[in-house]
């Protein structure tokens, strides 16, 4: 008991995948009200598109529109078998798709909030669209029930923005003979929302060449219908809980890992960047003993260039000015030409 408790609790705690709520007590040729949850989307982004796929088998569908948002129903022909009357008028046509577009940014599905879409559906009497291990089909008779895929696109985009960057593809239907909900992560789709239903007394089946009252047609077969249906729909309640509960763990589980992943990437880039920090460490500790030899280097350059201007200055000086270079040079006065009459006046005075 405290297991099958803390399990309910974690699935009470758990909003990772869309679900539909209730998903069970659906009967043929009958209408079934819904709703949809949805979580959030990518992080720092916000859900602006919500495409539903329904499956075949649903002969209309009745959507709820959320304030802020419209709604696109897209539809198929029917075979000439699934046309129905209702209030006068004969049903051609079946909704292939659901679209729910936000108007605004302001009006999507914030990361911290989660949206519930109420929609009604008829549910039809021929069933032959089986799930294949590509998670193609839309019908299958999955943990015992028949199940009906509801395969979702939940589309996120940035802050102010309806611009479409990044996408969640709930398509993740499963076949006969598979008891696990979630597909493996490598297959890149994530679990399928689900409707199980039975076969009841409103369908009037043509089987042998007679009308039976009453059942199905799957997969090509009649099926009769369901007896004992107050335990049927109780079985499916509990398998709903059980689906639920395991898969809100399996999605805790997945957060978990992906969280480990990132500390595991960010561990990985901390040692990077330590390597990298140690090795311009190093290379600083190489220039700074390197410093003195530059630094005696740079004087004798720079003493080198000092002589050798001194040198062309004193060359530029002889050339513009020889008396005074000479002088210089010499220490005294030098004369640059002889006077005899200077020369034959001293003579005399002496």
């Amino acid at each position: 008991m405290r297991i099958l408790a803390a399990v309910l609790l974690l699935a009470g705690s758990a909003y990772g995948h869309i679900s539909m709520n209730p998903n069970s007590g659906a009967e043929t040729n009958g209408y079934f009200v819904t709703s949809m949850k949805i979580p959030h989307g990518h992080q720092n982004e916000d859900t602006t598109r919500i495409v539903m796929h329904v499956p075949r088998g649903i002969l209309s569908i009745v959507p709820e529109k959320p304030v802020g948002w419209n709604v696109t129903i897209v539809e198929y022909e029917l075979a000439e078998e699934d046309r129905y009357t209702s209030h006068g008028r004969t049903s051609t046509a079946g909704p292939e798709k659901v679209i729910w577009q936000a108007e605004t940014w302001d009006a999507g599905l914030h990361t911290d909030h989660l949206m519930h879409i109420h929609f009604q559906v008829k549910i039809g009497c021929n069933f032959d669209d089986p799930v294949q291990s590509d998670y193609s089909g839309s019908q299958s008779k999955w943990n015992g029930q028949y199940t009906l895929w509801f395969k979702t696109e939940q589309h996120s985009s940035p802050d102010n923005s309806l611009e479409i960057t990044q996408t969640s593809l709930w398509t993740g239907a499963q076949p006969d003979g598979i008891s696990g909900w979630n597909p493996p992560p490598s297959d890149g789709v994530k679990a399928c929302p689900f409707i199980f239903f039975y076969p009841g007394e409103k369908c009037t089946i043509e089987h042998s060449g007679d009308q039976d009252a009453g059942g199905m047609h799957w997969m090509g077969e009649y099926v009769p219908p369901e007896q004992n249906i107050i335990e049927v729909i109780t079985e499916q309640h509990v398998i709903d809980l059980a689906t639920e509960a395991a898969a809100s763990a399996q999605d805790a589980l997945a957060d978990i890992y992906i969280q480990h992943n990132q500390l595991d990437t960010l561990e990985a880039k901390v040692d990077a960047n330590t390597a990298a920090i140690g090795a311009l460490t190093s290379r600083v500790d190489s220039l700074s003993d390197d410093k003195s030899a530059l630094n005696i280097g740079a004087a004798a350059l720079a003493l080198s260039a000092t002589a050798v201007g001194f040198i062309l200055a004193l060359c530029l000086f002889r050339i513009t000015a020889k008396q005074q270079f000479a002088q210089i040079v010499s220490a005294a006065p030098l004369l640059s030409q002889y006077d005899p009459k200077f020369s034959k006046d001293a003579e005399m005075r002496a």
